[in-house]
């Protein structure tokens, strides 16, 4: 049985803003502030139909274990279970339409069909279309796809404007269902989420878990304060992120990061002491350290702004990264690593934290796993984590960094277990110099210890991410019990790690056992330095 919705906002109007969200009572840092099980639409994207339920939105590791609808052949499903319940909800009356129609069509369409069939208009006059500010050929596609949706779900000619204006109201305020990694797999459309405005430095966080999507607080919200989400990804520059939301949205951002022009260290430094105490997370980023990292890197950077033409040059690395990742997706791994290597030596390489450095870092980590290339691809999220992280996401239960945490320790565990011949290819991509200089911080890296301070601080922190109940936190606790089984990771080929570790994953307060985890934190620190080497770029 699914746990009831909570709402803990309240509908807001200003003539700036239009309609918006606010906290309907004092909101503690990670509670939830809305939680919906079941929008008014969410569906799989086209792409996804053939690899995940369509119901429940799990990926099986293996495709071929879903059961596809018997007569439209169309969506799938892990379990009876699951197919039952979307025939009940939707699927009924959906199936077919899909088999009658001579192909799968795009995801919004689709999903105006079930809001069609489904006597659900959709259509709320508190949300914004914006049809006169969309280019005629994109209003003439979107009007396309209402007739299609009307002539499948049987409407009559009457009902096209209605269906259009959903359209134009899913373009803008529709959701990306996405998994915990942050990879889009369905779209979400829900009148009361939609309400909620954008800030580049939001106070809350959009979470789904399966079909169930959440807004969870960042830091703690006062009764009456407006909540705020991101509609895009912060770590762009500030010509990037308004550029994105002027196209896509239709608005120039005027929050305090745009309008005073911050980069990550400068809205950190702001904003630091609103969030809440890291607990274990101060042992791998301790706050009074990252104040100081924040300052340095600030002076460092205001040295290299003075530069004539140095603030227009970090503006075009950020379009030639967004070019190559728009172009170079059919490429071999290799092709694209040349570029991202030579775009590490632009403007603001090595101040870690300002754009578009971290999205460049991030490009070459997929790259490296993409090469099967561990261990460079383990600095380079170590990097990113201790160095970038922090201070784009200053709050310590960001589901970001909770899971590249999580994924550093999942990391940890497969190096730890190649042979020799593989651990070779695992440093695919590094120069024989490259190679040899991250030689003694890898090999004196205490595998065990570190897997179990990360899954220490990520067990930690995952219920504020994402819930003590999601599958995230399943999958996590399972983690932590094995972590705690040194036979098991022995079998792992993790090693030992000294007892007191054990103690502190138990209690964060026990002394000897937080000594033992900050010698852990250091040699990882070790490791992520070796970033140089990896991009062959003095840092």
């Amino acid at each position: 049985m699914s746990e009831p919705d909570i709402n803990n906002t309240i509908k807001i109007h200003s003539t700036s803003a239009g309609y918006g969200l606010a906290a309907a009572t004092l909101i503690p840092s990670g509670a939830v502030i809305l939680k919906i099980s079941n929008p008014l639409l969410i569906l799989l994207e086209k792409a996804h139909l053939a690899s995940t339920c369509s119901w429940c939105f799990i990926k099986p590791e293996q495709p071929a274990t879903l059961k596809s609808c018997a007569r439209c052949k169309v969506v799938g499903y892990c379990s009876t279970d699951c197919q039952t319940d979307d025939w009940l909800a939707v699927h009924s009356k959906e199936c077919k339409v899909l088999k009658a129609m001579p192909a799968i069509p795009p995801t919004a369409t689709r999903g105006l069909i079930q809001l069609s069939l489904r006597n659900r208009s959709g259509d709320s006059q508190e949300l914004v279309t914006h049809g006169k500010s969309l280019s005629p050929s994109r209003l003439e596609d979107l009007s396309l796809q209402a007739v299609v949706a009307a002539k499948y779900s049987r409407r009559r000619k009457e009902w096209l404007p209605t269906g259009l204006r959903v359209l134009c109201q899913m373009e803008t305020n529709a959701f990306r269902v996405t998994l915990p990694d942050d990879a889009p797999i369905g779209l979400c459309f829900d009148p009361i989420m939609a309400l909620a405005n954008h800030s580049c430095s939001p106070n809350a966080v959009v979470v789904f878990d399966g079909r169930t999507a959440s807004f969870r607080a960042l830091r703690e919200l006062k009764e009456g304060e407006e909540i705020f989400i991101s509609y895009i990804d912060p770590i762009s520059t500030r010509d990037k992120r308004r550029q994105e939301l002027q196209q896509r949205y239709f608005f120039e951002c005027k929050c305090e990061k745009c309008t005073k022009d911050e980069n990550a260290y400068e809205t950190y430094l702001r904003a630091r002491e609103e969030y809440s105490a890291p607990r274990r997370m101060a042992v791998l980023c301790d706050p009074l350290a990252n104040k100081t990292t924040a300052e340095i890197c600030l002076h460092r950077y205001a040295q290299e702004t003075r530069i004539p033409n140095m603030l227009q040059c970090i503006n075009d690395a950020q379009g030639y990264l967004d070019q190559h990742l728009e172009t170079t997706n059919d490429l071999p791994p290799s092709a694209r690593l040349d570029f991202l290597m030579n775009l590490c030596s632009g403007p603001s390489s090595g101040i870690n934290a300002i754009s578009p450095y971290p999205a460049v870092l991030h490009s070459l980590y997929l790259t490296f796993i993409d090469m099967e290339s561990w261990i460079p691809a383990l600095i380079c999220l170590l990097s990113i984590a201790l160095d970038s992280d922090p201070f784009t996401y200053p709050s310590p239960h960001h589901p970001v960094r909770i899971v590249r945490l999580f994924t550093l320790a999942k990391l940890i565990t497969q190096i730890a277990g190649l042979t020799s011949n593989q651990f070779t290819l695992a440093l695919t991509g590094l120069s024989r110099e490259a190679a040899g200089a991250i030689e003694d911080p890898l090999c004196e890296l205490q595998y065990f210890g570190s897997f179990q301070v990360l899954i220490g601080i990520v067990a930690e922190e995952m219920g504020q991410a994402f819930g003590e109940g999601s599958r995230f936190a399943k999958e996590v606790v399972k983690e932590f019990a094995l972590a705690k089984n040194s036979e098991e990771m022995k079998q792992r080929k993790l090693g030992d790690a000294p007892v007191q570790l054990g103690r502190w994953m138990m209690d964060r307060e026990d002394e000897e056992g937080r000594k033992e985890a900050e010698k852990m934190v250091r040699g990882l620190r070790r490791l992520a330095d070796c970033v140089e080497h990896v991009v062959g770029v003095p840092l």
